[in-house]
C-alpha cells in the first residue's frame, strides 16, 4: 500500500483504518513499524513494536522486541529509564540476552544512578539463582556478586553489604 500511494501519512492513515477491523494484525503493525523507522518517528515506532511485543507468544522473540525497544529509547529518543525497563523486560523474558545487562550496567553507570545500579545486579542475581548450574552460570554468578560488592564498596560506600557480597 505504502508503494503504490508514495505518501507515508496517507499509508500511515490506511494502515490505521485497517488496525481498527483487525487490532492484532501483526502484517499490519509491522508495515506501520516499517513507515515509521523509515520517517524516523521513533516514538511511534516504540509504539507498535510494544504492541507486537504484547501479541508474541515466543519468550525469546518477546525478549528480542523488547531488547530493540529499549535500543530506540537509548539510542534515538535519549529517555535512559525507558530503556532500562524495556532492556529489563528483555532480560524478563529471555536471559540469554546479556547484551541486555551490559547495557543496564552501561547506562546506569554513566547516569551515575548507583542505586538503581545495585537494584539491577540483585534484579539480575535473582534471575539466575534457579537456573541449571554450568561452568558459564557459576562464572556470571560469580561476577554478579563481584560487581555488586563492588557497588556497594567504590559506589555506596557500604562495606558491610560489600563484605557480604563478596563471600
Amino acid at each position: 500500500l505504502n508503494e503504490h500511494l508514495g505518501n507515508p501519512a496517507a499509508a500511515v492513515e490506511a494502515y490505521r483504518r485497517a488496525l481498527e477491523v483487525n487490532p492484532d494484525s501483526v502484517a499490519v503493525l509491522r508495515k506501520l513499524l516499517n513507515i515509521y523507522t523509515q520517517s524516523q518517528m521513533w516514538t511511534d515506532a516504540v509504539q507498535v513494536l510494544i504492541r507486537i511485543s504484547d501479541l508474541e507468544q515466543d519468550a525469546g522473540r518477546k525478549g528480542k522486541y523488547c531488547y530493540t525497544i529499549a535500543v530506540i529509547f537509548r539510542d534515538e529518543i535519549g529517555d535512559v529509564a525507558r530503556a532500562v525497563e524495556f532492556f529489563n523486560r528483555s532480560l524478563d523474558n529471555d536471559l540469554s540476552q546479556l547484551k541486555a545487562f551490559e547495557a543496564i550496567d552501561r547506562l546506569l553507570t554513566q547516569a551515575r544512578a548507583w542505586k538503581d545500579l545495585e537494584r539491577s545486579y540483585r534484579k539480575m542475581l535473582h534471575r539466575v539463582k534457579d537456573m541449571p548450574k554450568t561452568p558459564e552460570l557459576d562464572g556470571l554468578n560469580l561476577l554478579l556478586w563481584k560487581n555488586l560488592g563492588e557497588i556497594y564498596r567504590s559506589r555506596q560506600g557500604n562495606y558491610e553489604a560489600a563484605i557480604e557480597a563478596y563471600k
